[in-house]
């Protein structure tokens, strides 16, 4: 099967924001298990764990069911040679983070699954011998278990959009322009640099208790006022 994103309830939007201090504390827990993860891979790591046990909280059983996020990576920087970082066009691959049922896994796992994960997809692009080769691997990644969850993150970090200025001066905020579809995220830099705003999408029933997880939130803060982003 490949990604999937139906819902069988109504859908909401939520904004997370984790400042730098709470990102660097994130980083301090896992250190023993991944040495220098980086602000996506924990920030991903610790959405994603919070959303598997939602939705096992949420549903009528109370199991962990398996699940994956999937996660675009700029295939410019991946594959040898490298192209140019103006090189147009949608030069996107993914790669996936899968856990496994009735199992609860803990925020050291997650992140060091993360980067096992990216830099298996990263060493193949790169060794790969021709763009067909390249393409197989991308088309090849979007297979997944039927049976998962599956959640879809898209990262916009690094890409400096607090520095785009039109005529009118730089922007107080920035924000992603989605439209509704189950169980996707997008994570962004606060305006201050050191931190990730991640607007997530989930069912109603599912956001419920995601946004009372403990864990995520002793990191991060809900839909807070844009002037204090």
């Amino acid at each position: 099967a490949v990604v999937s994103t139906q819902s069988t309830g109504d859908l909401v939007w939520r904004r997370l924001v984790f400042d730098g201090p709470k990102i660097a504390d994130l980083k301090g827990r896992v250190a023993d298990q991944v040495p220098n993860p980086t602000r996506v891979e924990v920030v991903t790591s610790v959405v994603h764990k919070s959303g598997i046990n939602a939705v096992a909280r949420a549903s009528s059983s109370g199991t962990l069911k398996s699940s994956a996020m999937t996660h675009a990576i700029n295939l410019r920087t991946h594959v040898s040679p490298p192209l140019s970082p103006q090189n147009k066009g949608n030069m996107v691959g993914i790669f996936h983070v899968s856990t496994p049922e009735n199992e609860e896994v803990t925020l050291g796992w997650m992140v060091k699954e993360f980067g096992k994960s990216k830099s298996k997809f990263s060493n193949s692009c790169t060794n790969a011998s021709n763009g067909e080769e390249v393409c197989s691997l991308v088309l090849n990644n979007l297979k997944l278990n039927g049976e998962q969850e599956v959640y879809n993150c898209s990262s916009w970090c690094r890409n400096q959009l607090y520095e785009s200025d039109f005529g009118w001066g730089k922007p107080l905020w920035v924000a992603p322009t989605l439209s509704k579809a189950k169980n996707a995220m997008c994570l962004m830099d606060t305006r201050e640099g050191d931190g990730i705003e991640v607007h997530i999408c989930l069912e109603d029933k599912v956001m419920a208790m995601f946004e009372q997880d403990e864990q995520l939130l002793s990191f991060c803060s809900i839909n807070p006022s844009i002037i204090c982003v």
